[in-house]
């Protein structure tokens, strides 16, 4: 037995002599594509937390174990640039604008240097 979205569908199809209309086909398409990106960013913002936790559960181990200041920071700021990436990539845009706004003033523009 069909559910959801194709059940609606077979109940107007076995009415209709089984010819399904065209918009109806197109509107279950439709919610279904947007049901699916929708599911598909959830996935990449789930994965996207779950590394940054294990990392930083990662740091709080390594950091223990450091003896100077420098070592945490070079590795905090390579793994701050590798987020942000790993971030734009994972759809994430509220931390690509976090990251944005925090490296513009170590950011040059190149336009003003010309003039």
């Amino acid at each position: 037995m069909p559910s959801g979205e194709f059940q609606h569908l077979s109940e107007s199809a076995s009415e209709s002599a089984g010819i399904l209309p065209t918009e109806e086909i197109a509107a279950a398409t439709a919610n279904l594509e947007r049901k699916l990106q929708y599911e598909k960013e959830s996935r990449r913002e789930e994965r996207f937390i779950l590394s940054v936790f294990i990392v930083a559960l990662i740091d709080a181990f390594l950091f223990m174990q450091m003896n100077t200041w420098s070592g945490p920071i070079v590795l905090g700021l390579v793994e701050l640039v590798a987020f942000a990436v790993f971030a734009r990539r994972s759809g994430v845009d509220e931390v690509v604008q976090l990251l944005d706004k925090l490296l513009v003033p170590f950011c040059r523009d190149k336009s003003r240097d010309k003039a």
